[in-house]
C-alpha cells in the first residue's frame, strides 16, 4: 500500500488502489521482518521485496504474483524454496502473472 501511495500521478494512484481494495493487507510480523534479513542473506534485491517474500512465506500464501526480474528469477525462487525449508515456513511460488494465468 505504501508503494501505491507513493505513486506521482493521481490518476494512476487512485486506479491502483481501487484495483487493490478487495484484498486483504497483510501485516508486517517479527516473524516476517526476521525471515526477510534471512533472505538478504543470501539474496541482493531491495529489503522491501525480502519483506513482501517473507510476508508471503509467513502467513501461507500460495503465489506471490510479480513483474519484478529480480524476485521472479530462478536463483531467488530457490534461495527462498531452500530457507523456507530449513526454518519450516511453506513453499510459496513465485510466478510471473503470465506463469501465473497458464
Amino acid at each position: 500500500m505504501a508503494e501505491i501511495r507513493a505513486a506521482p500521478d493521481n490518476e494512476f494512484r487512485n486506479r491502483l488502489m481501487k484495483s487493490v481494495s478487495p484484498f486483504q493487507v497483510l501485516s508486517v510480523s517479527s516473524n516476517a521482518e526476521a525471515l526477510s534479513r534471512e533472505y538478504l542473506k543470501y539474496l541482493s534485491i531491495p529489503e522491501a521485496d525480502a519483506l513482501h517474500l517473507a510476508i508471503a512465506s509467513v502467513e501461507g500464501i500460495n503465489y506471490l504474483v510479480t513483474y519484478m526480474r529480480h524476485i521472479a528469477r530462478e536463483r531467488t525462487r530457490r534461495i527462498v524454496d531452500n530457507i523456507n525449508f530449513l526454518l519450516g515456513f511453506p513453499r510459496i511460488y513465485i510466478v510471473t502473472p503470465d506463469d501465473f494465468f497458464e
